[in-house]
């Protein structure tokens, strides 16, 4: 179906009345990917109607923000002008939501109304204006916001979609440090660690190499981090043949930690402790009567 003026029309205004506001952010999502970005000036003027959808305490409905931080991030990607005008309108919303989350994620608790759902969103909306300039990557770019980022990776239902808002600011150069400071490395090599989806992995594993490219502190903290078991992570990763992407990274970062003379001693006191543990673990296996 063809997404004409009049029905995109139909829904906007539909966001204006809370009788019919779920229904017209739920079929918001569905048209805005087979939106023309020639619609793009139909959609500006409620700009302003989505992030305050997104407001402290509005609406009851929490399906309602839910969808409507995935619709404000659709509504970004369509044009430049659209992510500018989002960007103005909603970027002090994404971050309270954001650090909702991250204290939800510390926790153990779901945040704001719609729980994992909108946290997901919100990253995802978080990911789609932070890779430019601008309010939501100043605003989410702050101690709290990082951190609250940092938080969601260790939440499984999270980590890709907060993997992603990370990798996003990391585009920034001028951002790494306090990425790095925030705990952005150990995050990211805990998941890597973990397993999990691939395109987690992927995300983890593009962020450890903007992070630790040009810091040997950063490559120290990935050597370190959870207990060495993400450098053991990457020698598996290396070799697997399932994804191409995580098999390229992962043999980049351990070139990059091998060639240092610091962290290969890391790397290497990585593998012995896990070859270790695997050894101690077929031992206390060992069938009962076996010799000892």
């Amino acid at each position: 179906m063809e997404v004409t003026e009049a029905i995109l029309l139909s829904q906007l205004k539909g966001l204006g009345h809370q009788r019919t506001q779920a229904g017209a952010v739920a079929t918001l999502l569905l048209l805005l990917p087979r939106t023309d970005p020639d619609l793009g000036p139909v959609i500006a003027p409620y700009v302003g109607q989505l992030a305050a959808l997104l407001a402290d305490g509005a609406p009851d409905d929490a399906s309602v923000q839910t969808n409507a931080a995935a619709v404000l991030g659709a509504v970004a990607s369509l044009t430049d002008e659209l992510h500018a005008a989002v960007d103005e309108a909603a970027a002090g919303t994404f971050e309270r939501l954001l650090r909702s989350c991250g204290e939800a994620s510390t926790s153990g608790g779901e945040g704001e109304g719609g729980g994992d759902g909108l946290a997901i969103n919100v990253l995802s909306s978080v990911a789609q204006l932070a890779r430019e300039q601008g309010r939501t990557l100043a605003a989410v770019s702050s101690q709290q916001g990082l951190s609250a980022m940092v938080a969601c990776c260790a939440r499984p239902t999270l980590a890709e979609s907060a993997l992603d808002a990370l990798c996003a600011i990391a585009s920034h150069d001028a951002h790494r440090p306090a990425l790095r400071a925030a705990g952005a490395v150990p995050a990211a090599a805990a998941a890597v660690a973990a397993g999990g989806e691939p395109d987690a992995m992927v995300r983890a594993l593009m962020l450890l190499g903007m992070l630790t490219s040009s810091s040997p502190e950063a490559r120290g903290q990935l050597v370190e981090a959870a207990e060495g078991r993400g450098v053991v992570r990457l020698f598996g990763l290396a070799r697997q043949t399932e994804d191409e992407d995580c098999k390229v990274i992962a043999r980049d970062l351990l070139g990059l930690l091998t060639r240092d003379p610091e962290t290969r001693a890391g790397v290497e006191s990585a593998v012995r402790r896990a070859a270790d543990a695997a050894a101690a673990a077929a031992a206390g296996g060992a069938p009962v009567g076996a010799a000892a």
